[in-house]
């Protein structure tokens, strides 16, 4: 109940009480992503349930919740209120919320990593088509910004793609790269050079792609990368390769990346949707730890 009895004015307590729990779980909820004692279906029945409960809360409270706890939690310090208040202005009825949204995102730059989660998980019907048009921006960051959402989600970036592969930043590089297992020709070129890149940031993202896309020199180049400082991944990667079982059990996954995922599957939880780009990758959202 997020109004009392007989009136139409919000109970501004409780909603403020939802938004400050939404905050809480957001966090808890990115720090159990990472967390090695958690499955992801122990994170769906939990604290994403939890979360979501409190979501929906602020989206009873309709128009006067959003004006006045909302769009302001947008400019908040706080990363994970953020996100909660994005969440919730997504899921709300209100047609102006992609708009507040994205003036955000182009006014706001310290804002984005927050507002690109949120536009990671939640579904909102013009969402799509707001985030391919920001790939056309002449900004890099907001195009990159844009991206990360989509690449979150297993859309093509198209033509922006190239941007991102030839960006002097090496984190663009790098999210670039994470979107090729989803796009169609070159990927192998742009893999094989981005495996003698002399950032490990590029590197490791590379040898991500290509396990996927071009095994053969990509096993070659984990090898090397686990000799080098900050080769710890590559390390459990070659482990691994000494272990059959294990590599077949990777090779399944990587058809199953290939052909795609069905979108009820890929889609089921958050903790899916995030947990299979995030755990893999150098995100240019913030990462939690636990």
């Amino acid at each position: 109940m997020t109004t009392r009895e007989g009136d139409d004015e919000p109970l501004w307590d409780v909603l403020e009480e939802h938004l400050d729990e939404a905050e809480f779980l957001w966090e808890s909820w990115e720090q159990s992503l990472v967390a090695p004692n958690y499955t992801l279906e122990e994170v769906a029945a939990g604290v994403e349930s939890r979360l979501l409960a409190h979501l929906d809360g602020l989206v009873i409270g309709g128009a006067a919740a959003a004006e006045r706890l909302l769009v302001p939690a947008l400019e908040s310090d706080e990363s994970a209120r953020v996100s909660a208040a994005a969440a919730a202005l997504l899921l709300g009825a209100g047609d102006s919320a992609l708009g507040t949204l994205f003036a955000v995102l182009q006014d706001l730059p310290e804002q984005r990593p927050a507002l690109v989660r949120a536009f990671a998980c939640v579904d909102h019907p013009g969402l799509l088509a707001r985030l391919r048009a920001g790939l056309a921006d002449v900004d890099e960051a907001l195009v990159a910004s844009c991206a990360e959402a989509l690449v979150f989600r297993h859309e093509p970036l198209g033509e922006a793609l190239s941007v991102l592969l030839a960006s002097d930043d090496p984190t663009v590089r790098s999210l670039g790269l994470r979107a090729l297992p989803g796009e169609g020709e070159g990927s192998v070129r742009a893999i094989q050079a981005a495996l003698g890149d002399e950032e490990p940031l590029v590197v490791d993202a590379a040898i991500a792609a290509g396990l996927v896309l071009a095994p053969a020199p990509t096993w070659t180049r984990v090898r090397a990368r686990a000799e080098e400082p900050g080769g710890g991944s590559a390390l459990v990667l070659w482990r691994c390769a000494t272990r059959p079982a294990i590599v077949r059990r990777c090779r399944r996954r990587s058809v199953m990346r290939r052909g795609g995922l069905p979108p009820s599957t890929r889609s089921a939880t958050w903790a899916r949707r995030s947990w299979s780009t995030r755990a893999s990758s150098g995100s240019t959202t913030r990462r939690a730890g636990r």
